[in-house]
């Protein structure tokens, strides 16, 4: 018992911190005071990389206006300076072609470089679907007419044959395994194991003197690239999956025929001419049976094919046998056959286009004077949160 006449000790209770209304109202504007903070630090932070990013984008923005600007007026003498916006911005000599630097007010200044081209490539490149005669633009939606794109007379010592690379095989057996009488000529398979070619560095185009096949498989191909490859085919083009590029790169196939192998429609699906089928050239056809310049995506054997991350560019005809997205462009010297019950569909994307006049794109003629290539960020001086102008793509 406590002794009389002793003050009594008051002992603490942790539920006191939450029976008053006034401390609870306490706590409740400690916490929110808190939450406004981090909310506003965050907002300031965002508010500086927003900041930091429009003064690089006003930069890059800057600097491709004077280029293109400078471009109408070649040959210049260089350096030279210009305003754009408000933001100064040089151009000078440097080892492959010019360097740019724009000068924001509000920011570093911001270095650009960019090659001097010989040409331009072929137009046709850098739309998702091109045909040359005005009759089948008419049954393709989205069609535009246009030139088809020429070759160059010399490849050069960038090109190399397919049966130099490990990735391509010589296969006797696989136009039989999908068509009775098989093929004519010689037939390569690419290794759909293999995701990199194996190319040398500075190879841009690979010349596959015969049939191509991509065989038929339950998963797509998937192929890395490290540059833009272009594939020459003299022959046929045989897709029996989905193609997938992954890396910077991007592929072109250029499917020609030649005096002995020549384009028709194969309107019955039997991979070889026969009495019905459409010659792409005036006169009897002849040559091998099975023709040449063809693009056949999808076979009677095997599962449709889904999409190809490629372009095409295709001198004879091309067969569908299922409806199929292209990504890359698709240039058409005659027209498309649909094959099978079902009304396939040509379905060009335009994701993995080209800019013709900005660009060179391996193994095509080039046309017209001298230009500026595509602005590119310097790498020394690019902050690890910037994105350039354009996609990155290898100098040639």
């Amino acid at each position: 018992m406590t002794a009389p006449n002793q003050p009594l000790r008051a002992r603490f209770c942790w539920r006191w911190l939450a029976d008053s209304p006034l401390v609870l109202a306490t706590w409740a504007s400690v916490a929110m005071g808190l939450v406004a903070i981090v909310e506003v630090a965050h907002a300031l932070r965002d508010a500086d990389r927003v900041r930091a990013r429009s003064t690089v984008v006003l930069a890059e923005l800057a600097a491709e206006a004077a280029v293109v600007r400078l471009a109408k007026q070649m040959p210049v003498d260089l350096p030279v300076t210009m305003e754009v916006g408000r933001v100064p911005v040089t151009i000078a000599n440097a080892p492959d072609g010019w360097r740019v630097t724009a000068a924001v007010p509000s920011g570093l200044p911001e270095e650009f470089e960019c090659q001097i081209l010989p040409g331009a490539s072929p137009a046709a490149l850098g739309m998702p679907l091109t045909v040359v005669a005005a009759e089948v633009a008419r049954d393709l939606p989205g069609a535009v007419v246009g030139p088809f794109p020429v070759l160059e007379n010399q490849l050069g010592e960038s090109a190399r044959r397919a049966e130099t690379l490990a990735a391509f095989r010589r296969d006797v057996g696989m136009a039989l395994m999908h068509f009775s009488a098989g093929t004519e000529l010689d037939d390569f398979v690419v290794d759909t194991n293999v995701k990199r070619l194996g190319l040398p560095p500075r190879a841009a185009c690979v010349l596959v003197s015969g049939h191509l096949w991509i065989e038929p498989g339950s998963t797509p191909w998937r192929v890395f690239l490290e540059h833009d490859l272009t594939l020459v085919v003299s022959g046929n083009l045989y897709v029996g999956r989905s193609v997938v590029v992954d890396g910077p790169g991007r592929l072109v196939f250029v499917v020609q025929g030649t005096k002995a192998a020549r384009g028709f429609a194969d309107l019955d699906g039997n991979g070889r001419w026969s009495p019905g089928d459409r010659s792409c050239e005036p006169g009897e056809f002849v040559g091998v049976a099975e023709g040449g310049g063809n693009v056949h995506l999808g076979l009677a054997t095997a599962a449709p094919v889904g999409e190809v991350q490629a372009g095409l560019v295709v001198a004879g005809e091309l067969h569908l046998r299922s409806s199929i997205r292209v990504d890359g462009p698709v240039v058409l010297q005659h027209g498309v056959v649909g094959l099978g019950e079902a009304r396939p569909r040509l379905l060009p994307t335009g994701e993995r286009l080209f800019a013709p006049e900005r660009e060179v794109v391996p193994g095509f003629a080039l046309s017209g004077g001298a230009r500026p290539g595509l602005l590119r960020s310097r790498p020394a001086n690019r902050r690890p949160d910037e994105v350039p102008l354009y996609a990155a793509a290898p100098g040639r």
